[in-house]
């Protein structure tokens, strides 16, 4: 199945961006979205990788999965793999790069439904998801501003 690929600009350095994103246990995020309605039993491993459950809303339904973090190299990368849900064995990665003086943040998300009927609802479902997920990134931008100018 083809991946999703979304990117934003942001105003800070890629060290503000990865704080915004993944500090406080990812809440902010998920305060900034209108896909995420929030994140539980959030855990920092010994090995420094989080992981958590991700609840994300489409209308009436909420959708539960949980994320178990692969690669998480502050301030540039992180990979995490998809348990559960409708996105069960799907990867997402998000990369930070420093461009000027801001970071592009680009989001890169393979989706990879284990059985026949859950790829049939994400061929279906994919057309919607595209600007769904672009629409929601670019959400974060402002709320990493705000979230700056609170600590200043």
């Amino acid at each position: 199945m083809k991946p999703i690929s979304v990117s934003a600009r942001f105003h800070q350095t890629p060290e503000a961006v990865w704080d915004f994103i993944f500090g406080d246990g990812l809440q902010r995020v998920a305060a900034a979205s209108k896909m995420v309605e929030r994140i539980e039993d959030y855990e920092l491993r010994s090995d420094g990788t989080p992981r958590y459950t991700m609840v994300m809303k489409a209308g009436p339904l909420r959708l539960r999965s949980v994320s178990d973090y692969l690669v998480y190299e502050r301030p540039r990368r992180s990979v995490n793999s998809v348990i559960g849900g409708l996105f069960d064995g799907g990867t997402a990665y998000i990369d930070l790069h420093p461009e000027g003086l801001g970071t592009r943040a680009d989001m890169h998300i393979e989706l990879a439904p284990r059985n026949l009927p859950k790829r049939l609802v994400m061929m279906l479902l994919r057309p919607l998801l595209v600007p769904m997920l672009a629409a929601d990134f670019r959400r974060w931008v402002p709320a990493a501003e705000q979230y700056r100018r609170s600590k200043d």
